[in-house]
């Protein structure tokens, strides 16, 4: 039994992570967190390293997953185009929009061109997916000032696209008795390496406490 009901859009961040983390296969625990999953080819672009992109398409083909290429003719009929691209570019002014808002409050933008977030935002409002696995923070604050909505079938109403952290995904895995508590802290380390020490340090404290409710 999935732990998240529903379409969920994997980012690169993830993806990566579990690429690099050795003591545990983390597409594993996707697998079991999620029900149905899609990643955009977009997202494997992101990886510059040949070898490395080979091995995500073929975890992708192994394990069922939905692999969207906009380029490909069945996966984006032409009748869904004009529809797409409206999404991208939406996503996409929206990322423009957070730049800008960022700069007037004095806080530093990203850098990253935002390519596959762009394009998995756009998916996510094509398939109406209601789930967005990143560890990207912009990811959320595009959703919500740009009211980035999908329907939901289940309540019969629109609702906001989620976005599940590395926090939230670690805490599934051990909800869902996925993983252990000491292999998702190790997890998590390694998708917060680039962190100084002060903030990992809360990061892990705000993880921790999350887990506790979920060790007894």
């Amino acid at each position: 039994m999935t732990i998240r009901a529903g379409k969920v859009i994997v980012d690169t961040n993830i993806l990566m992570n579990a690429l690099d983390f050795r003591k545990c296969n983390v597409y594993d625990w996707i697998d079991e967190v999620y029900e149905e999953i899609f990643v955009h080819i977009e997202v494997v672009n992101e990886f510059r390293i040949e070898t490395e992109q080979k091995a995500i398409i073929a975890e992708i083909k192994k394990r069922g997953w939905n692999l969207f290429d906009h380029n490909d003719q069945t996966c984006l009929p032409n009748n869904q185009k004009t529809l797409y691209w409206k999404y991208v570019n939406n996503a996409s002014e929206g990322f423009e929009n957070l730049k800008t808002k960022k700069e007037a409050q004095k806080r530093i933008p990203k850098t990253s061109s935002n390519l596959g977030e762009i394009h998995s935002l756009a998916l996510a409002q094509l398939i109406s997916a209601n789930i967005i696995n990143s560890n990207d923070y912009e990811i959320r604050e595009v959703i919500e000032d740009e009211k980035i909505l999908v329907y939901s079938t289940d309540i019969e109403r629109d609702i906001f696209i989620e976005q599940d952290t590395v926090e939230d995904f670690c805490t599934y895995c051990v909800q869902g008795r996925i993983a252990k508590p000491s292999d998702v802290i190790k997890f998590f380390r390694v998708c917060h390496a680039n962190d100084d020490k002060e903030k990992l340090s809360d990061k892990l404290a705000s993880l921790k406490q999350r887990l506790v409710e979920h060790i007894k």
